[in-house]
């Protein structure tokens, strides 16, 4: 693809060579896949929350974050997939979407979502029901440094750092 530069006056174009890449693929340049570890990977279905799109599993755990790396790659590139924007690496702190509060587990003193980790975090398992529904015990903690935010990590941290 090429961008053209038309110089004023009626003159011919100029043309100036700059591949540009399309959004997609800037995404799946900054994704972190992972690895096939998980109990699911491997079996045609994409099993990591942090996508979404026909190319999912029905049935998603927070374990599988990071372990499905085939299936979940493999479905970005025939883009039955994409990433889902609770997980989407912000611009800066001010664009991170912290949700809403319909959790069972709101308003609790603890943030129970597994997008953030650190002194404020759940001590206990994460639930996807959980991801983008604990905002104002994550907000909190997260303004006050106690969390910090790792949404697109194929890797996260859980609990107490």
């Amino acid at each position: 693809m090429t961008k053209r530069l038309f110089l004023a006056y009626g003159l011919a174009p100029l043309v100036i060579a700059a591949p540009l890449q399309s959004a997609a693929a800037q995404e799946q340049a900054a994704l972190e896949f992972g690895d096939d570890t998980g109990e699911f990977a491997s079996d045609g279905e994409c099993d990591d929350v942090r996508y979404i799109g026909e190319g999912m599993a029905e049935v998603l755990l927070t374990d599988s974050i990071g372990k499905d790396a085939s299936d979940c790659k493999a479905a970005f590139a025939a883009g039955t997939i994409s990433v889902n924007a609770l997980h989407a690496v912000p611009a800066n702190d001010a664009a991170i979407d912290f949700g809403d509060d319909k959790s069972e587990f709101a308003m609790d003193g603890e943030c129970d979502d597994i997008r953030f980790v650190g002194p404020d975090s759940g001590r206990m398992i994460y639930i996807t029901d959980d991801i983008g529904h604990d905002a104002s015990d994550c907000k909190t903690a997260f303004s006050s440094g106690k969390v910090k935010w790792q949404g697109s990590s194929a890797t996260p941290e859980l609990g107490l750092t």
